[in-house]
């Protein structure tokens, strides 16, 4: 719980320091990078969290892997949490960032699970249909395929689910069928 909250003061540090030089969608689309490349590289992550690592090693190990690819503005942020000894919690504070601009941008993940891959014609239609009913601006779908659902979909909107899986009906039916 204390991590939360101390990487949602940093994350709140960050976004107004992201307004106050015009470069939200910038930091924005650095934290998405830095968020999957901790995804992908545990040994990175290691890093940031070994109490035996200094922070300017673990700030100069940063700016090394991401000097060519982020913006000089996000350096920013290493500067910040090395003062203050805080990169333990750069993957939590990269993760509230990026729910940040999602909330203040009405930007919303959508889960859809089918028994097979969608047309794009289909999901242009779901994304419309989501989009109507919803009122977000904008959505990212993320698919996924589970063959237990028979046939149909379901679609996972925060805690609103829509289930129009055949497994879903089946399990209808057959409890409609067993009362007496």
């Amino acid at each position: 719980m204390q991590k939360v909250r101390i990487a949602k003061k940093y994350t709140q540090a960050l976004w107004v320091f992201a307004q106050e030089q015009k470069h939200i969608e910038v930091i924005y689309k650095d934290m998405i990078y830095i968020n999957q490349f901790f995804k992908n590289h545990n040994d990175i992550s290691s890093i940031c969290s070994h109490p035996l690592i200094d922070n300017k090693t673990k700030k100069s190990i940063l700016q090394a892997i991401f000097s060519n690819v982020l913006n000089p503005k996000t350096f920013f942020l290493f500067d910040l949490l090395s003062k203050k000894n805080r990169f333990f919690f750069l993957y939590t504070i990269t993760a509230k960032f990026i729910q940040q601009y999602k909330i203040q941008n009405r930007i919303q993940d959508v889960y859809v699970s089918t028994t097979y891959t969608l047309s794009e014609d289909l999901k242009k239609k779901i994304q419309d249909f989501i989009l109507k009913k919803f009122n977000f601006r904008e959505i990212i779908m993320i698919e996924n395929i589970n063959k237990k659902l028979q046939g149909g979909f379901t679609i996972q909107v925060n805690d609103k689910k829509i289930d129009c899986s055949i497994a879903n009906y089946l399990k209808k039916l057959q409890k409609v069928l067993s009362q007496p």
